[in-house]
């Protein structure tokens, strides 16, 4: 994450570091910026001890709810998608739809409450009506599950802050404990 007021809004960033999209200039001067903004650290640089890493796959089936946004979203976005490309403009922003209806319908909503019909036209209000009907996620019930056999502390990463938050509270209600990092 990068505070806004380093790089300025979107289009002050593209201004100033892009020709067109996949396109950049200013190159030097963007490795100078990113240097300054990022950090980077190994487990061995931070010198933080941590338990051996357990990574687990769990198979969760989506509920009737989450499988109908899921499958009304997908076809709204190929179809976008197929428009797109017949014009030459970016698909970027259908792939982060596509990433945050895959990490939650909370995620989706505030997303489709921000755009309005400017991607889904008419089909918006109904994708919005559907993510918002859902109030329980399979994923979070399995994590939930999950979490609550363990008997050592676990960090959980999600790429959505609405996940996050909605993860947060179905835990908390579970009786665990959660801190956000």
């Amino acid at each position: 994450l990068v505070k806004p007021e380093v790089f300025g809004s979107y289009m002050q960033f593209y201004r100033r570091f892009l020709l067109a999209p996949r396109r950049p200039r200013n190159v030097d001067e963007l490795r100078h910026e990113l240097a300054a903004a990022m950090i980077r650290r190994t487990r061995q640089e931070a010198r933080v001890e941590l338990p051996p890493r357990r990574a687990e796959l769990l198979l969760v089936d989506l509920s009737e709810q989450e499988r109908e946004l899921y499958d009304l979203a997908t076809r709204a976005l190929i179809r976008a998608y197929r428009a797109r490309r017949t014009q030459n403009e970016t698909i970027l922003p259908l792939v982060l739809i596509q990433r945050e209806l895959c990490s939650s319908s909370f995620a989706l909503a505030e997303t489709l409450r921000r755009m309005g019909d400017s991607w889904f036209g008419s089909l918006n209000a109904e994708l919005l009506r559907r993510a918002d009907a859902i109030s329980h996620n399979q994923k979070a019930e399995a994590a939930t599950a999950l979490l609550c056999g363990l008997r050592e502390p676990a960090l959980v990463f999600t790429e959505y802050r609405a996940t996050l938050e909605y993860l947060g509270r179905k835990l908390t209600a579970a009786g665990l404990e959660v801190h956000f990092l």
